[in-house]
């Protein structure tokens, strides 16, 4: 399929197309995907002709079969230099009104997408110097979104997280949150990974709930595949996946870390500058007086 001629933006306000295109980026039939969402009806699917016009946006290519049609996602159409670039300007104003809630208590108010948008730039532009270096440690530069990229498009990573089982267990109860881009939601599942592997590793990651998906829904799923796909760990596949989340892991781990803003160290500073050598005698004595429990 070609990428350039993918037309994205037929998913927005669409969710049957959604569920198709979600459901079948690993290749399935609508007998599937009606036994995975728990649809009663064979044709819902089928209606307001969904597979033809997914066709013809060329989103989707379904392969014709004696007994069943095999339907298969336009995957490379999320990469599209275009839709990366949209997808990474949405993400950082997502983390943007995120930090604004978090360190200013900022509320818009208001939803119209448009309207946000002003807010948030005007409010952004009256950060103090601190605020601003903060915001620009966690915000996506071009070339860390680029390594997301790489997970993303890895063979292993599409296969075992983008699973029918792992899409339909995400939004089977909030089908209407499913994201119109894609891209938005591969970030906010890689976020919610990353989270969970930073509480396993006493790593933990400061990161609003609103910009991550609970890995803990999908983990055993996961988990199944990738134990099957290498039963030792020793595939070069595997050690390949491997190695794209390390470099994952460790780019969210750096950018959320929990102690980034950690100033204790002030404490330190003003023990040895601003403090003289009678203060601190002084701060001596109270401490041995206190311990003589006196």
């Amino acid at each position: 399929m070609s990428e350039v001629s993918a037309n994205l933006s037929i998913l927005k306000d669409n969710l049957r197309f959604r569920i198709i295109y979600y459901s079948c980026i690993n290749p399935n039939t609508i007998s599937d995907l009606n036994e995975a969402w728990g649809y009663s009806s064979p044709t819902y699917l089928y209606q307001g002709s969904s597979l033809e016009k997914l066709q013809d946006a060329n989103l989707i290519e379904v392969r014709r079969g004696s007994e069943k049609n095999t339907i298969t996602s336009n995957y490379n159409a999320l990469f599209s230099k275009e839709n990366l670039e949209r997808s990474l300007s949405k993400i950082n104003k997502e983390i943007l009104e995120e930090f604004l809630i978090n360190s200013k208590g900022f509320q818009p108010g208001t939803n119209h997408d448009s309207d946000k948008d002003v807010l948030l730039d005007m409010a952004r532009d009256n950060l103090d110097m601190d605020l601003e270096e903060q915001l620009m440690e966690i915000e996506f530069d071009e070339e860390e979104f680029k390594k997301l990229v790489e997970f993303w498009t890895n063979d292993t990573f599409k296969e075992a997280f983008l699973s029918l089982g792992c899409i339909s267990r995400l939004f089977k109860d909030r089908k209407q949150r499913i994201p119109d881009n894609p891209v938005i939601f591969l970030f906010r599942l890689t976020m919610g990974v990353a989270s969970s592997l930073g509480r396993v590793r006493d790593e933990r990651m400061d990161i609003p709930d609103d910009l991550k998906y609970r890995f803990e829904k999908i983990i055993v799923p996961v988990y199944r595949t990738l134990k099957k796909k290498s039963p030792d760990g020793s595939s070069p596949e595997l050690k390949e996946f491997k190695k794209e989340l390390n470099d994952t892991f460790s780019l969210f781990r750096t950018k959320f870390k929990e102690d980034r803003y950690d100033f204790s160290f002030i404490e330190r500073f003003s023990d040895i500058t601003i403090h003289d050598e009678e203060e601190r005698k002084v701060g001596s004595l109270f401490k041995k007086l206190k311990g003589d429990g006196r």
